[in-house]
């Protein structure tokens, strides 16, 4: 039995029953390069037909840790025959900085009918540790646990708008999660916010872990921690959290405001991990498990089945949004691309391979890595053959680049479909000094104006036609994934502009409305509008409903749903 003792702490002991016989030997390890700490050990054993459980030994270990990550010792069980023995554990370290791996203590028990051999098996657990509950949260005045030390995860600045409001936060984080609020304005009114938290599975789907309603005026400097069994993942984990109300004007008037920090606990080690970086503002939006992308691709009849290539055409109203804004639009417009690439199962790998913004090229050159021809498969992208590959993000390119070019040279009687789809929205290969075939467009407007779908200031934003996608300057203010960078649009609502564009592009592949109390980012309203779920992801390329094929009315986003 090999298991990570999670919630073990100074005071209390976690504890695991194992089916052993003859020799034993009990293994405690921490994997931590930087925090040591002792434990208390506690051995009991219970022989078949007793009901009791016997004392063997108790011990306190040396500091675990470090240059001396484990500790163990092996005796024999007293009797003959098997025996169930409890190990019960203190971690005199409480769990580090953190209280995930590599700071808490891992326990591996194993035994052996021939101890002069030396050959152990891992004993069995015949009482496995309970499902870990979801979550809970509560008040607090600092740190869950002593060693932590809390940092700084997103601070934000809610400024004051009329009606109701909602605010959607992706956070990596471990097991637990804080959330201070402090109200800038002058107002003695309560100020209720609910806070809804929700936590990544194992398979990606986020699971609501506790929600409360609070009256951030009353804090007087607690906050409000969320937690989770140490049962669930480490601190690369994600977490969502959901900030809404309404009433917000009651502090208009002293032109306050409502500043939120979300904390987490400092992971010392972090630097020292390759992969202790995460994109929470981007990759945090797929919440489906991703096995076996691409291994049975299909073909739909939308546009985004059909071709390798993307054009789109920004027109943006000068006085409303600068040069420097229009590529911040654009660079969040190849994120949302990038995402629902990432997020489809069944697509092909040339799928949006390339971009064409304003006549400027992207591509994505590490999904563009190919394997040659065998004699027996043709060359094709390195996606077709295996797992997925880590694509990167998309890079401005001129034509000349090596991969590009490996691409063109693949002749046609060795090229793959796939290959033969990009040479073609390349003009090179088999299809140079043919006239290439016009890639599908998006145009994109950016006008301090309402939309096509209607004079609505509860539209966000409107896909006009297949073609046509409208942002509502007018009545928005769209924010970054960059917080530090100054919104676009000048109206007193605030919404996330990489939400909204992931949301409009799963228009222009094709996908409708998906309402069906999931957490579909495809959802007609933000407030329902949350990811790329399982749903969404196999609603990609695949052939429309009559009624869908049949409407050509603008689809609108809307803030909220209809009273």
């Amino acid at each position: 039995m090999h298991d990570t003792l999670g919630d073990a702490t100074a005071t209390f002991a976690e504890s695991r029953d194992v089916e052993v016989s003859g020799l034993i030997k009990v293994e405690v390890s921490r994997r931590s390069r930087t925090f040591k700490a002792p434990a208390l050990l506690r051995l009991l054993v219970r022989h078949p037909g007793k009901d009791e459980f016997v004392e063997l030994c108790r011990m306190r270990t040396g500091d675990i840790g470090g240059q001396s990550n484990q500790y163990w010792l092996a005796r024999a069980l007293p009797g003959a025959g098997p025996a169930t023995l409890r190990v019960e554990l203190f971690d005199l370290g409480g769990g580090g900085p953190t209280g995930e791996a590599p700071y808490t203590l891992e326990l591996e028990v194993a035994s052996s009918d021939a101890p002069k051999l030396g050959l152990y098996g891992r004993g069995t657990n015949p009482n496995p540790p309970a499902v870990a509950d979801n979550g809970r949260c509560g008040l607090v005045a600092g740190p869950a646990r002593p060693q932590a030390r809390l940092e700084v995860a997103r601070a934000i600045d809610i400024r004051p708008e009329p009606g109701e409001w909602l605010r959607l936060e992706y956070i990596a984080a471990g097991r637990n999660i804080y959330l201070q609020l402090e109200p800038s304005g002058e107002s003695k009114a309560p100020l209720a916010i609910t806070v809804k938290f929700f936590r990544r599975g194992s398979n990606f789907a986020f699971e609501s872990a506790c929600t409360q309603t609070i009256d951030a005026r009353e804090l007087k400097g607690r906050m409000l921690l969320a937690t989770r069994s140490a049962g669930f993942g480490g601190p690369g984990q994600v977490w969502r959290i959901e900030l809404s109300g309404s009433g917000f004007g009651n502090v208009r008037e002293a032109q306050g405001g409502l500043k939120v920090k979300l904390l987490r606990e400092a992971d010392p080690e972090a630097l020292l991990t390759a992969s202790s970086g995460f994109d929470s503002g981007a990759s945090a939006y797929v919440c489906h498990g991703k096995s076996g992308r691409r291994t049975l691709p299909q073909t739909g009849v939308g546009a985004f089945a059909q071709s390798a290539m993307l054009r789109v055409e920004v027109h943006a109203d000068p006085a409303a949004v600068s040069p420097a804004m229009q590529q911040q639009v654009v660079a969040h417009l190849l994120r949302a691309l990038e995402t629902w690439r990432d997020g489809c199962r069944q697509c092909r790998a040339e799928n949006l391979l390339f971009v064409k913004v304003n006549g400027q090229l992207y591509w994505l050159p590490q999904a563009a890595t190919m394997q040659e021809g065998d004699g027996q498969r043709k060359s094709d992208f390195f996606e077709i053959r295996s797992q997925r590959v880590p694509q990167g993000v998309y890079q401005k390119a001129n034509g000349n680049e090596r991969g590009i070019q490996s691409i063109c040279l693949v002749p046609e009687k060795t090229a793959s479909e796939s290959i033969l789809a990009a040479q073609k929205m390349l003009g090179c290969g088999a299809f140079a000094g043919e006239v290439s075939t016009p890639a599908p467009k998006m145009l994109l407007t950016l006008k301090p104006k309402r939309t096509a779908c209607g004079d609505d200031p509860n539209i966000v934003a409107c896909e006009a036609d297949y073609e046509l996608i409208e942002l509502n300057l007018l009545d928005y203010a769209f924010r970054l994934l960059d917080a530090d960078a100054p919104q676009i649009g000048g109206g007193g609502r605030s919404v996330d502009l990489f939400h909204v564009m992931l949301h409009e592009v799963g228009h222009w592949l094709g996908i409708g409305h998906i309402d069906d109390g999931g957490n579909s980012v495809m959802a007609s309203t933000m407030d329902t509008s949350r990811c790329i779920d399982t749903v969404t992801a196999d609603a990609i390329g695949a052939s429309p409903t009559p009624q869908q094929a049949a409407s050509d009315k603008p689809t609108a986003f809307r803030f909220k749903a209809r009273p």
